[in-house]
């Protein structure tokens, strides 16, 4: 091929990686695939036009390349959050159409089954809600506002617990799932059956547009999260019960990727639905056809984003499915590596494959000890209280002068140093990678344990604040031989987060999920078995001691399973950051290029 017909057939593609370099707007995928084949063409003419220009041309092309990617400045983007919502999840909604209608179909059936009983039995809803709930109720009819159980609370205290049931409710719907879906029928069923008799007691004493008009303003948006978090608990038993031609592990983690896709997609039906209860639903004075257009447009609202647009944009568009499906990374990809772009999908199999090789390690090296040794501690302080420290039964919170919070911070600390040196991979031993590093990490496990040492169990919220990569990333800087002070790094994890905020928001979403299917499983299938056995062995003096001794262990322990997780999905998610904006993985293909002295000309 001579020279001219070299430039003629490749001019096009040098010539738009030039106007993309000019662009303020980059688009470094697209850089990076022009990079790539740049670099084929200056290999090619190095060999076949030595002391040509098109040579010395391409050779300044790639070193612009070079230039920009390491002066590159990122503009803040919630880009990754709209693509979810307008791309991934309508597919997602679409593929999982036939495991949402069942769900919608049995919570319905259920909510009918409800209904009858209580027209059967009046007293089936005290069987259901309690006695105690039925006798408030009737003394509100009483009094002539039926719908006064809505203002007994401040609106924010009802907003933060009214959202926070919603959330553990549906999560408990989709972690059910893990046992073959029936656990989520099981859901699905209790609470229809609930709402079915419920509404028929304000029936039948002749109240139903009444609370029907009160209840469906928030009602409506909060049963749709219910029966979406079911739809994805049957997807997640599904994948469990049904592995096809994949092995079941496989199938089971493809399964979990599209249902927690699904869940997180409903996690702002939570909130709205939290919100409207808390603030509007304590309205009963509106007027009617206010009640009746606020439901009628978060019905429209739900079936809109949950069955039209998903409808839609799959058919209008003419995908076929078979091209989104999700595909499971290869056996032999075992190692994560630091360099290299990954979209969220593949940060999550990535960091299953971490958990797989690192969690055993672990788990019987630091947090099963560490567990047993903060279950004794918690008990001996416990032990030594008495009734008069609990308050309606909750207590109040550990005494900071309890040593417990010390105790804390070093296990933390271990955990974070088991999973860094797991990462790191390095030649190191353990003991010297502890020795080397112990005092380095110390202050992420204090700064980590001080919202909760001033602000009790109640301080997880503040993590919806103060996202939870910025302790990975400051974690993963600490271990790197930089001149920079843990200020410094501390600063540079903060302003990365938060530059990047959005890039971040479902891994925090989806560490937070973690987090609570983790205490859910724990809580929901063992706390009335377990608290019974503590309290037939007289474990603790009083029952009160015993559920608390339960609840503290089975937050302890769900916060220390998580630690790992996130560690890993935050740092595989901040290398590939890294390498997307500023262009690490180009560079070094770049620098590894060929005989990279050459190819730099001065």
């Amino acid at each position: 091929m001579t020279e001219k017909e070299f430039i003629e057939e490749n001019s096009e593609k040098w010539k738009e990686l030039e106007s993309l370099l000019e662009k303020s707007g980059q688009d470094p995928e697209r850089i990076h695939e022009l990079f790539v084949k740049v670099s084929s063409d200056l290999s090619y003419a190095r060999t076949f036009y030595t002391n040509r220009s098109v040579r010395l041309y391409l050779n300044n092309l790639t070193q612009s390349v070079y230039d920009k990617l390491t002066k590159k400045k990122v503009k803040f983007s919630i880009k990754p959050v709209t693509d979810f919502f307008s791309h991934i999840l309508p597919i997602e909604i679409y593929k999982a159409r036939k495991s949402l209608l069942i769900s919608f179909l049995i919570f319905s059936a259920a909510v009918l089954i409800g209904a009858f009983s209580s027209s059967k039995n009046p007293d089936f809803l005290a069987l259901v809600v309690g006695e105690r709930y039925v006798e408030m109720t009737e003394e509100n009819i009483n009094k002539g506002d039926p719908m006064a159980v809505y203002k007994d609370s401040s609106q924010e205290d009802m907003f933060f617990r009214i959202t926070i049931n919603n959330i553990r409710v549906s999560f408990l719907a989709f972690v059910l799932g893990f046992f073959f879906g029936i656990g989520t029928i099981f859901v699905l069923v209790s609470n229809g059956i609930m709402l079915g008799a419920f509404q028929y007691f304000f029936y039948s004493k002749g109240l139903f547009l009444t609370s029907f008009l009160t209840i469906w303003i928030h009602g409506t948006i909060e049963i749709s999260a219910i029966i979406i978090a079911g739809g994805a608990g049957l997807l997640l038993g599904k994948g469990v019960a049904l592995p096809k031609t994949y092995k079941r592990s496989t199938s089971m983690q493809l399964s979990a990727i599209s249902a927690m896709r699904i869940i997180l997609g409903a996690i702002p039906l939570f909130i709205i639905a939290g919100m409207f209860e808390s603030f509007v639903t304590r309205l009963t004075e509106m007027p009617t056809f206010m009640k009746v257009l606020i439901i009628g447009g978060s019905l429209c609202f739900v079936l809109f984003m949950w069955v039209f647009y998903p409808y839609y944009y799959v058919n209008s568009r003419k995908f076929d499915i078979e091209d989104h499906q999700i595909m499971p990374v290869p056996d032999e990809e075992k190692k994560s590596e630091r360099v290299g772009f990954r979209n969220i999908q593949e940060n999550f199999v990535l960091t299953v494959q971490d958990i797989k090789r690192f969690g055993a390690s672990i788990f019987n090296s630091v947090i099963f000890p560490s567990f047993l040794v903060f279950a004794v501690s918690i008990w001996y302080y416990l032990h030594a209280q008495n009734i008069a420290t609990l308050v309606n039964g909750v207590f109040v919170d550990l005494k900071p002068s309890s040593g417990i919070w010390l105790l804390v911070v070093f296990i933390i600390n271990f955990v974070w140093l088991k999973s860094l040196y797991h990462y790191q991979q390095t030649d190191i031993t353990w003991f010297g990678f502890m020795r080397k590093f112990f005092l380095r990490v110390l202050p992420i496990s204090i700064v980590l344990v001080l919202p909760f040492y001033f602000f009790g169990l109640q301080a997880v919220y503040l993590f919806l604040i103060f996202p939870l990569q910025i302790f990975c990333i400051w974690a993963v800087e600490l271990i790197e031989d930089t001149k920079e002070s843990y200020l410094q790094k501390l600063a540079h994890a903060i302003r990365f987060s938060y530059k990047r905020y959005f890039s971040f928001l479902i891994e925090n979403l989806l560490t937070l999920l973690c987090f609570g299917l983790i205490y859910l499983i724990f809580w929901s299938l063992g706390s009335f078995f377990l608290e019974k056995i503590l309290e037939w062995h007289k474990i603790l003096p009083f029952t009160q001691l015993n559920g608390l001794f339960y609840s503290f262990l089975t937050f302890f322990l769900a916060g220390l399973l998580t630690i790992p997780f996130s560690f890993y999905f935050f740092a595989n998610t901040y290398h590939s950051l890294l390498c997307k904006f500023k262009g690490l993985d180009l560079i070094k293909q770049y620098e590894d290029f060929g005989n990279h002295s050459t190819v730099l000309e001065v």
